[in-house]
């Protein structure tokens, strides 16, 4: 009997309405139906355009991630509103899971996008999941507010790098720049074997009841 899982998957699983793989694994099996406890891993490459260095996205209200609705969700949320789930967005498959305690994500990107990842994780951080309905028992959530946030970072793989240099934005194909010191650094530690240091948030979402 499965009682914990830990998942990987990319952002096309969760938010492009022509595949929702993810949303279809909990919708219509019955493998989590005993599962208490839910890890997803957001890797490096897991992201939207990673490979062309793109700025990050990622909205569990919304059936699409893109970057201006993001920032807009996010002011509504600091500005103390609440962001209304879109119909069959990533963010309520949890309330599917029906013996599901507690939920764990890791948010892992690149050491240059450490601001991007700093704002979308301070956000994440508000973000709540409706819970499963136990009858007879008030409604609950998963809220992430009241935990601390987890770090850490790891040097990664060549195959972690992008095709396009953070610095001044050539890409792999073309001739390194020589005044370029991201160009350089790279170049170094691909002869190595090494990638970019990869960092990494772990949030941790406990079920409460509902305000």
């Amino acid at each position: 009997m499965i009682r914990a899982i830990r998942r990987f998957p990319q952002m096309y699983w969760l938010e492009d309405s022509r595949y929702r793989n993810l949303i279809w694994v909990f919708s219509n099996t019955n493998w989590f139906s005993n599962v208490e406890a839910l890890r997803m891993t957001f890797r490096r490459g897991d992201w939207w355009y990673w490979e062309r260095n793109e700025a990050l996205t990622i909205n569990p209200f919304r059936n699409g991630g893109r970057n201006k609705q993001m920032h807009q969700d996010m002011l509504t949320t600091q500005r103390g509103g609440q962001v209304p789930f879109a119909e069959n967005t990533w963010g309520l498959v949890f309330e599917k899971i029906p013996k599901l305690k507690s939920l764990i994500i890791d948010f892992e990107t690149s050491k240059d996008k450490k601001q991007e990842m700093e704002e979308i994780v301070k956000w994440a951080q508000k973000w709540k999941f409706p819970a499963a309905a136990i009858p007879g028992e008030p409604a609950r959530n998963f809220s992430a507010e009241t935990n601390p946030v987890e770090k850490m970072s790891w040097q990664g793989m060549a195959y972690h790098w992008s095709d396009r240099c953070v610095g001044c934005r050539k890409t792999r194909w073309q001739q390194i720049n020589p005044d370029c010191t991201h160009c350089k650094e790279e170049k170094r530690l691909t002869g190595w074997g090494y990638g970019p240091r990869l960092l990494v948030w772990t949030l941790s979402w406990s079920s409460v009841l509902k305000d």
